[in-house]
This record gives C-alpha cells, structure tokens and sequence, in this order.
C-alpha cells in the first residue's frame, strides 16, 4: 500500500530522496499491503533516476555485480531485480553472452530509471523545504505547499561533489569529474590537461582522455595522492591503462605522466592557465605544474541539507545507503523496524573476516 486509507492518518514512512538506497526501499515496500510509504525527489521523472557513485562514463562499469542490484540480496523473488529488467528489455541473453558479473554503468542506469517508472509511491517533481517533528510525527513541508506527515522517514538526499580547499575560489572553467560527459569536448580542445584525483573516478577519466589524446594533440597527466594509481581490486582499469600506454608508445614517447604520491597544495588560474602547486608526500619536495585543462576527480562528500536542520538531532546515520552492496540490508532493517517483524531475512553483510574476539 503507499497511502493511508485515512488521509488524516501520517504515512508510516516518507523517504526524501531517491538515490540507489531510497530506491531499494521503494521497490521492497511496493508490495507490502501492510505499509504505507512515499518516497519524494525532486527530479521531473523516472528519466532523472541515475545511479550516483563514480564517474557517469556510458563504457565504464559500476563497482559492484548484477546481484547487488536494488533488491537482490533482500529479496531476490522480486519484480524489481536487474534481471528481471533484463528479461522484461529482452537482453538477458546478451548479458549472459558477455560472461561478466558486473554491468555497464549506462545500463545500470537504465535499470534504475526502469525500476523507478514502475513504482507508484514515488512523487516526482518535489522538494523538501523544511521537516519538523512533534506529537511523534514529522510534518515535511515541500515546494508545491504540501506538508507530509509520516511516523519515520528514511533520507537519501546524497553527497555533492567535493572541490579541495585549494581551489576553493579557483576560477576558470576546471571541471568536476561527475560533470566530465558533458564537458570533454571543450577540454580536448586544450593543449594540456591535468586530472587530479584518487582511485577509480580518476583513472576512468584518465583512461578516456588517453584513448582520444593522439586524435586531438594534448598532454595529459594524472596527479594523485596514492602510493600506487589502483588498489588491487582494480587490476582490470589498471591494465588497460598500462596495456594503451605501452601501445601508444610504440610510436614514440607518450606525452603523459603518472604523479603519484602528490599533493594538490595550491592552484591559480591566470589567463586561460592553471598552475598547480604540488607537494611529494615523501620527498617533502615542491613543484609547480601548469595545465590548460583541469580535472578534478575528488570525489564526493555529504552535507546536510538545510530543510533537516529543525531535526537533524534525530537523525540516525549510517553508512549502509552509501554502499550499493550493503544498501538491501539497510532496507531490510528499516522495513523490519517499521513493521515490528522479518520481513527480508538478510545476512549481515560481512565476510569471514571478525574484529573482535
């Protein structure tokens, strides 16, 4: 059930946003008679629902296997699975043939936006200006006048991208790595471009930029804190990334280089220039590097919105929303909590490995 047979009556849950974690939560909840549930995003439609994490590269692929899917690992019988979305898009077969746990991002994206036209609990087109709690119910107030009342409510309002402090004020037209489709045409007109970043958003970039640098005649470099460019996980990424650089060096020397252990310490921008102040984390060695074209591959951080100020005491956190393989269990525990009984038994999501004895 989504709405309550009284309208006087508060939901039993609202959840404000629709990311992966509020997503998964709105397919399991679909179904269950017993529950009511809204979910609010402010996006004009299912078209808008795009999976967060990373760097929206259409080839590149999520972190995470098919069966870490929205629902899967609390209820895999469910309609809302990415195989299910396979079957119903006539492309089960082809995923099969590819011989891959792990799906591309632009097709996981699809399978969000798929799951999420179907849902009817979820309103479109809305944004939460203020939510306030008394008498054990919260009143969240939105922008077309509504206030919404529900027992709990479940928050996925997600992280925004991170700039360093040291192009806090920086001018130019540096880019963020989460906006790098859209502007990569305008960058691989410069003669030089910089991607400064750790892990894999950073070395997906870094990645595509080399592929096309022989076509349009720039320099390219990849500036990151780590010790080494991948952790291990990553051999795949890394591989091709070394794979393309000997390939192209084959004839002659490739204009790029590896920066690693390297700290972005300042940045100036002056007349269509970047200049990056560097630190070696080990040497303690200072170098200035100058680039037409910036890239910031720095990830993601959460703020707190402002409309949760009024309640943001109440506020539970925790990290399980953020991980799309732990996200199931988040769900499954809220969902048991709302309803007071097991509904999607699920395993901790842990290993073998134990922190304590």
């Amino acid at each position: 059930m989504t709405a309550p047979a009284d309208p006087r009556e508060p939901y039993d849950v609202i959840g404000i946003g629709l990311g992966p974690a509020n997503l998964g939560l709105a397919c399991l909840t679909e179904p269950l008679d017993e529950l009511t549930a809204l979910f609010l995003t402010p996006g004009p439609d299912a078209s808008d629902v795009v999976r967060r994490s990373g760097t929206p590269l259409e080839g590149a692929r999520p972190r995470t296997p098919f069966l870490s899917d929205l629902v899967t690992l609390a209820d895999p019988t469910s309609r809302y699975s990415f195989l299910n979305f396979l079957q119903e898009s006539g492309r089960l077969y082809a995923f099969h043939r590819r011989e891959s746990l792990y799906p591309l991002r632009a097709e996981y994206d699809a399978y969000c936006r798929w799951a999420a036209a179907r849902l009817t609990s979820v309103r479109f087109g809305t944004t939460v200006t203020r939510v306030t709690y008394e008498n054990d119910v919260y009143a969240v107030a939105t922008s077309v006048g509504d206030v919404l009342r529900a027992r709990h409510l479940a928050l996925d309002t997600g992280s925004t991208p991170y700039v360093p402090d040291a192009c806090a004020k920086l001018g130019g037209d540096f880019v963020h790595a989460s906006r790098y489709p859209e502007q990569k045409a305008e960058l691989q007109k410069k003669n030089q471009i910089t991607v400064v970043g750790d892990g894999r958003g950073a070395a997906e970039v870094y990645y595509d930029l080399l592929t096309d640098m022989d076509v349009h005649g720039y320099r390219l470099d990849w500036v990151t804190e780590a010790p080494r460019l991948l952790p291990p996980e990553h051999t795949g990424l890394l591989d091709a990334i070394l794979d393309l650089l000997h390939q192209k060096g084959l004839e002659g020397p490739v204009p790029s280089r590896l920066l690693t252990r390297s700290t972005l310490t300042r940045a100036r921008y002056e007349h269509g220039t970047y200049t990056l102040g560097l630190r070696h984390r080990e040497r303690g060695e200072d170098v200035t590097l100058t680039t037409e074209g910036l890239v910031l591959a720095t990830g993601h951080r959460y703020r707190t919105p402002d409309f949760l100020e009024p309640v943001r005491e109440r506020v539970r956190w925790d990290a399980h929303g953020s991980d799309p393989g732990t996200a199931p269990y988040r769900n499954a525990s809220i969902i048991r909590e709302l309803l007071g009984r097991e509904v999607h038994p699920a395993d901790e999501p842990t290993a073998f490995q134990e922190f304590a004895v």
